[in-house]
């Protein structure tokens, strides 16, 4: 709390500080309409420096008085078309006249957490433009999002991280390619979204219950990747990227191609190639932690006046090797290696993928259509099809080495059909209706019983959400109803195949404002309801999960046997009650961004470990799904301040509480406080070469002193009481170094050169995460290089 003191401090005294006598006269005005030349009443048009707002009246006609000389950003939007950003140096009154372009993605234009458009520039939801992924797209997805405040990742090993906002992850959030929530079998520790973060132009990251919108799977937030508009240029085009990271030797290569017409036609291919060896922490090699990758996408388009059609398909293939010295042979080595300073299985550097590995494909086919229907506004169609096929192998040690211990077939197919509308010149919203069927299938011949069993899931559910802006203040709300059944095939003690069936009926809202304090002061608030039907795996996992070399059980699996099946009353969805609130300052050189939350979540699933057990494959410690009553809070903290002209400081801290309210606990795997500051200094030009940066940061990790009791395997009995424990203390806090440097450079007469180098972990520290699953085995990686160019052949 010292470092937030100081912080507010600063920004206090800048703004306290008495602004120079100016002219502060002018007037900025104009006409906003799209590029048919169609005016449009109700958009927003923004100042960002100033965080001042306005709404265009009934003739699409805006205007901001009484404004100073200089710079300034603005930011034009309006409901079914892209958000528009251009800067202006005033020096007089001036006219402006928007024009904005109609969005492939209708979905972002009314955002939810609560419903709210991106005029608002609440911190609620957070956005990493291009400028923000260049350089760092050789990254995983979770690592990337991790730059976001409030954000964190749950790690497997050097490879494999899963996106974390406020706490919630897996099936709690919903991550959308291009407008399709991605399904696969997210319900594992270490399965990470199979997302090419190479697609991306811009991700944005809604943190909250977006249930209202986007249905029960965004519960606890959701991840739009958007690529770029296929319709963006008229002519040949595209960027070639080449990535290297010293740890783990892995080399990235991507290339895109595209292409525009003035007709309205226009395609792009895409596609990106990984491979990388084990990686290394300071002192020792983690043996079997190598990654292959081979993706591809493909978009199709046509668009003229007010309708379209787009086809849209993407492969994401991946094998990936787990750290082998997870996966022990008896009880009493694993006692020994869990906490240990070294893994039991250490060899020298390889790209070899031996078992314990996973490899995981993933196909997707979706085709949009949307068209104007007069006074009603826009109806956008959407289809979708995804087949996800998951195999995990084991360490066998009675032969059959080559079959997959898990071999799992998911087949997804949705609709989604949308009224985006406009009643007046005041208020937006859109009506929907979506629907997805999952068929999810264990392929025969691994011969193991399946630790998830056979499903069939299917789900319908209708919104309505609304905004009414008007002059500094607007209001939003939001009402959902969802259907869902559910088809289990298992079997129980007997080993007779059985086939419970449930249903849930569910019911989200949402209540949320924004005012425009002052010019330099914004507020948002906003409280909403959501609830979540546990999952098959929650309810019926049973066995060895290979990728976290550990047993996992559901909530209806007693002592490795399905219990009795109770109804569909009986079974307890997670109810969650969350109130978000964000405050904005923007000052000519200080912007701050202050959230803060609290999430009351009854019947929370969640899981912990139990007990160890000994099994033909090997000793492994088992885990339990449970249900509690759960509550957490948090506060996100951005500060950015000009020390200089090139000289910047960036701040973003996350800050959350959990607890276990019935059992006055608390719960595993909660992110620990986090700091990450870093000094910016921008060189501009030099000769040829321009946009020269460096970044020197220090990322200050505290240890998790909100962890549960410590039981040891050596102390731990084949049954435990109900309370929530671990089976090591939670490792201390850890301190990095990085450094960033990157610039531009001409190249092949109006084409460009992007440079950028890192270093992680610059002082080579030995630490261990709370938030790796393999932090029982291993120290996490080392000192890392990174080098990535990029040469972007588009027509300037």
């Amino acid at each position: 709390m010292t470092r937030l003191s100081v912080i507010l401090i600063l920004a206090s005294s800048s703004l306290t500080k008495p602004s120079l006598a100016q002219d502060c006269q002018f007037r900025l005005y104009g006409t906003i309409s799209d590029g048919e030349k169609q005016i449009l009443p109700g958009a927003t048009v923004m100042i960002r420096e100033l965080g001042k707002g306005v709404v265009a009246n009934e003739k699409g006609n805006f205007e901001f008085t009484g404004l100073c000389p200089g710079n300034y950003t603005i930011v034009a939007s309006f409901v079914g078309y892209q958000q528009l950003e251009q800067t202006i140096a005033l020096n007089s009154s001036q006219e402006i006249n928007p024009e904005l372009v109609e969005d492939d993605l209708i979905l972002g234009d009314v955002t939810v957490e609560g419903e709210r458009q991106k005029f608002d520039n609440s911190a609620i939801a957070s956005t990493l433009s291009h400028e923000d992924l260049e350089g760092v797209q050789t990254r995983t997805l979770g690592e990337i999002l991790s730059q976001v405040a409030g954000v964190s990742t749950l790690q497997t090993g050097p490879t494999i991280f899963k996106p974390v906002i406020h706490g919630m992850h897996s099936h709690r959030l919903m991550i959308l390619n291009n407008g399709i929530n991605i399904e696969g079998q997210q319900w594992g520790i270490e399965h990470a979204p199979e997302i090419d973060p190479f697609i991306a132009s811009e991700i944005s990251v809604i943190k909250g219950a977006a249930a209202v919108r986007y249905g029960a799977d965004a519960i606890g937030g959701v991840v739009v990747i958007d690529p770029p508009s296929i319709h963006s240029t008229e002519s040949f085009g595209g960027e070639l990227n080449l990535g290297y990271m010293t740890n783990g030797s892995v080399g990235i290569t991507s290339l895109t191609v595209e292409n525009g017409t003035e007709s309205g036609l226009g395609w792009r291919l895409q596609g990106t190639i990984k491979r990388g060896g084990d990686f290394q922490t300071p002192n020792y090699n983690l043996t079997n932690t190598g990654v292959k990758e081979y993706n591809f996408t493909g978009a199709i388009g046509w668009e003229e006046e007010n309708k379209g059609l787009e086809l849209y398909v993407s492969s994401f293939n991946s094998e990936l090797g787990i750290l082998r010295g997870a996966h022990i042979g008896n009880l009493t080595d694993l006692a020994e290696a869990i906490g240990r300073t070294e893994p039991f299985f250490i060899e020298d550097f390889s790209y070899d993928i031996n078992n314990p590995r996973q490899q995981v494909s993933h196909h997707l086919l979706k085709f949009k259509a949307f068209a104007d229907a007069g006074n009603l506004g826009r109806v956008t169609a959407q289809y979708g099809f995804q087949y996800n096929q998951r195999k995990e192998f084991d360490v066998r040690r009675a032969g059959r080495s080559g079959l997959p211990a898990l071999s799992l077939e998911l087949i997804t197919n949705s609709l989604d059909v949308s009224l985006d509308h406009q009643l007046d010149a005041n208020m937006v919203g859109a009506l929907g209706i979506s629907g997805s069927f999952k068929d999810n299938e264990n392929v025969p011949g691994t011969g193991i019983r399946p630790i998830i069993p056979d499903y069939e899931r299917g789900t319908i559910g209708v919104y309505l959400v609304e905004k009414y802006v008007t002059g500094n203040w607007s209001l939003d709300a939001g009402l959902r109803f969802d259907h869902q059944t559910l088809n289990v095939f298992t079997f129980d003690a007997q080993n007779d195949l059985i086939k419970p069936g449930f249903s849930f009926n569910n019911i989200s809202a949402s209540l949320g404002g924004d005012l425009i304090v002052s010019d330099r002061v914004t507020l948002s608030t906003n409280i909403g309801r959501s609830v979540r039907p546990p999952h098959p795996f929650e309810l019926f996992s049973q066995g060895l999960h290979t990728g976290t070399g550990s047993i996992e059980e559901g909530l209806l699996i007693d002592g490795g046997q399905v219990a009795a099946i109770p109804s569909s009353g009986n079974i307890r969805s997670e109810e969650s009650w969350k109130w978000s609130s964000t405050l904005k300052v923007n000052t000519n050189k200080v912007h701050i961004d202050l959230t803060t939350y609290y999430n009351l979540i009854d019947n929370f699933v969640f899981l912990s470990p139990k007990e160890t057990r000994l099994t033909i494959r090997g000793a492994f410690p088992v885990f339990q799904y449970s249900q509690t009553d759960a509550v957490f809070t948090g506060v996100d903290f951005e500060f950015d301040m000009d020390l200089t002209e090139k000289l910047s400081l960036h701040s973003h801290s996350s800050l959350i509480w959990a607890k276990d309210q019935t059992r006055d606990s608390y719960l595993t795997f909660i992110p620990a406080q986090t700091f990450d500051n870093s000094l910016d200094y921008d060189l501009g030009e030099v000769g040829k070469f321009k946009n020269i940066e460096v970044s020197l940061s220090l990322l200050n990790v505290l240890q998790q002193n909100r962890a549960p009791r410590v039981v040891p395997i050596s102390e731990l009995e084949t049954s435990t009481s109900n309370d929530v424990f671990d089976f090591i203390p939670a490792p201390e806090g850890y301190n990095l170094v990085n450094l960033d440097f990157g610039f531009k450079v001409p190249a092949f007469k109006d084409k460009e050169l992007s440079f950028r180098m890192g270093i992680e972990n610059i002082f080579n520290t030995s630490y261990r995460d709370y938030m790796n699953r393999l932090k029982y085995y291993a120290d996490d990686i080392g000192r890392n290089f990174s080098f990535s160019l990029k040469y972007d052949f588009h027509a300037h």
